[in-house]
């Protein structure tokens, strides 16, 4: 078998924590880690390419993630927030204008 795919076969893959400047990130899904590194070999315009394709991709097939448990937490306690305090929101336009701001245009 290449050495390429030997990870494939590895027990031990699924969490997979990567030290990024200083900041650990975390995959929680098994990847193939040999995609994901020539991936990282192609430029900055090529990357986002890819992940426009890919996106596309799972678009095209109408396939959505089930919301994992942090995310279904956060949105019950973002919910919970917003019903007991209705009245405190900020109005799109607001929240447009600020985030363009930011980014200066």
């Amino acid at each position: 078998m290449p050495a390429a795919r030997e990870h494939l076969l590895d027990p031990n893959r699924g969490l997979d924590f990567k030290e990024k400047e200083g900041r650990k990130q975390v995959y929680t899904l098994p990847m193939n880690t040999y995609l994901l590194d020539q991936a990282r070999q192609l430029s900055v315009e090529e990357q986002l390419e890819l992940v426009e394709a890919l996106w596309d991709d799972i678009a095209r097939r109408n396939t959505v993630p089930a919301p994992t448990d942090a995310q279904k937490a956060e949105l019950d306690r973002r919910l919970a927030d917003h019903e007991a305090n209705p009245d405190d929101v900020v109005p799109w336009s607001k929240v447009k204008a600020s985030a363009l701001a930011h980014i200066g245009r």
